[in-house]
């Protein structure tokens, strides 16, 4: 349904796509598999959502960042094979634009060394967590994880995809960034498990050719955000990755890009 107007002044292009999903979000709106397939609100749920309160899922509302995952849609431009482990596994979408799940805390407890803050911890923790690439998003907030160091131990687990996802390890006592291709299709190459220690730089990004992967991660101790330090943000830190890792300049900007 094409907009037409005999206003002087036609409203601005958002205003007349919110108009549209308000007015007509049964039609505009539809939902496939779980997957939102509406066009004139951008691809996305949200406007649709919005507009029809009966077609939200409240049950996934508490702690989506976003209207997309209240409703229990994804948008269609990730690959649909990673939109349906999205559903499946109830994966809520994350800030840095992969779509995460805890799916274990010990109940047991750890003393620990000094650098923990407040010296107890679960003793471990697990995930899922999904990196996709979304064809429409022209931003760095897909496809990967940031530059980050953990206290604890963090080992990757790779579930399934089209292609691998590529750990970078950056060691800053030989200045040298070591590359692990976490995948299954290629034994000689890939590896569907590795573990890098804690007190580690490392990021991560989806290799050549992949749009999707579905991980995991285990954490020891289990993870808390005390023990998660980013490199983005930190002017001094930056300089330091700059400084011993001049060859790796485009690789630490995009890891700090997210």
């Amino acid at each position: 349904m094409a907009y037409t107007s005999t206003m002087a002044n036609p409203p601005s292009e958002k205003l007349r796509i919110l108009l549209l999903c308000i007015a007509a979000p049964m039609i505009i709106c539809t939902q496939e598999s779980g997957v939102c397939t509406d066009t004139r609100c951008g691809g996305a749920a949200k406007g649709c959502c919005e507009g029809s309160p009966a077609l939200q899922r409240k049950d996934m509302c508490q702690g989506s960042v976003d209207c997309d995952a209240c409703c229990g849609w994804v948008s269609v431009t990730i690959p649909e094979a990673a939109a349906n482990w999205v559903e499946a596994l109830k994966l809520q979408k994350q800030p840095y634009g992969n779509f995460m799940t805890e799916t274990y805390t010990s109940d047991l407890q750890a003393r620990l060394p000094s650098r923990f803050k407040g010296g107890t911890r679960a003793l471990s923790a697990d995930i899922y967590n999904l990196f996709a690439l979304n064809r429409t998003d022209t931003t760095s907030s897909q496809g990967g994880f940031p530059l980050h160091m953990l206290e604890g131990d963090e080992t990757y687990h790779y579930y399934a995809g089209d292609g691998p996802l590529t750990l970078f390890i950056f060691d800053f006592g030989s200045g040298t960034v070591s590359n692990v291709s976490l995948g299954a299709a290629k034994p000689m190459q890939d590896q569907p498990q590795y573990t890098i220690r804690g007190q580690t730089w490392s990021g991560a990004l989806l290799a050549k050719g992949s749009t999707w992967a579905l991980t995991g991660a285990s954490t020891t101790p289990g993870f808390d955000p005390r023990d998660s330090h980013m490199a983005a943000g930190n002017a001094t830190l930056m300089l330091e990755f700059h400084d011993r890792f001049p060859q790796y300049a485009d690789l630490i900007s995009r890891l700090t890009a997210f």
